[in-house]
């Protein structure tokens, strides 16, 4: 019994501690990986509009629509995660656009179709597989820890709030 108290006492001490650098890591890992993400789908519009369309999972002018508006809003949700501003709110934005990613990652598996992920149009191509669909998952978790703990004192949302860590 006594142990288990300790090791209890132990791991809270740790989250604590590691707390707020897990949070500062996961803002910014996510915040820069979806800028570049968007600036690269807003540079190379044509290319990611043409991956987004291989997935077959939208009609045209819906297509249109999501191609148009996707890039801005993974470059608004990853500086508002950068700045630590409305952290919770992008964070939420960031896990619905990895869950439809997902949601179209799953339907290109079971269909069995080859094509390119779009995730990063102007770089190397990357297929869609499992593998990909596992770091959405690992991604989507990030998100859904940011979206679950009070924003740290790192930030511009701690700092509205007075926060002195």
């Amino acid at each position: 019994m006594e142990y288990a108290l300790l090791v209890g006492t132990a791991y809270k001490t740790f989250l604590n501690k590691a707390h707020p650098w897990l949070q500062l890591i996961c803002r910014l890992f996510l915040g820069v990986m979806f800028i570049t993400s968007g600036i690269e789908k807003v540079t190379h519009w044509t290319p990611f509009y043409q991956a987004a369309a291989a997935y077959k999972v939208l009609p045209e002018d819906l297509l249109y629509f999501y191609a148009q508006v996707l890039p801005w809003a993974e470059i608004m949700a990853g500086a508002y995660l950068v700045l630590g501003l409305f952290t919770r709110y992008a964070a939420g934005a960031v896990a619905a656009m990895i869950l439809s990613f997902l949601i179209a990652i799953t339907i290109v598996l079971i269909r069995g179709d080859e094509i390119d992920c779009g995730c990063f149009v102007g770089g190397k191509s990357e297929p869609v597989t499992w593998k990909k669909w596992v770091e959405d998952v690992g991604l989507l978790l990030m998100a859904g820890y940011l979206i679950w703990v009070k924003p740290i004192a790192w930030s511009i949302d701690g700092f509205l709030r007075g926060d002195k860590n």
